[in-house]
């Protein structure tokens, strides 16, 4: 937890990781129980969704805690940004994992 004050960045990177890994989740949960979405938007729409979905309860749950407190000067952009990072961790993720999907799919 040390990190979050000694490096500035260490949060945003930490959401963009995780966004990441809930989009790669996301399409790995599609794939196994075979939920056909031929439009490579549709894809990408639902995965950002859910990340953000998950963000959000992220959020919330750092307010539950006492991490963030509501009324800092600071919380609406940190938790503006923090959302940002999820959604750009987790749209990298799709399109890249919707790539790899679909080349895969083309070698069978």
């Amino acid at each position: 937890m040390h990190l979050y004050w000694r490096l500035p960045l260490y949060d945003k990177v930490l959401h963009v990781l995780g966004g990441a890994w809930i989009a790669l989740m996301v399409l790995t949960l599609m794939q196994k129980l075979e939920i056909a979405i031929t439009e490579k938007r549709n894809i990408l729409f639902i995965g950002l969704l859910l990340v953000l979905i998950v963000g959000l309860l992220w959020e919330i749950f750092e307010v539950l805690i006492g991490f963030s407190l509501i009324g800092d000067p600071g919380f609406l952009q940190d938790t503006v940004t923090d959302l940002l990072s999820d959604i750009l961790g987790g749209g990298i993720a799709i399109v890249y994992g919707v790539k790899q999907f679909f080349i895969w799919n083309q070698k069978k």
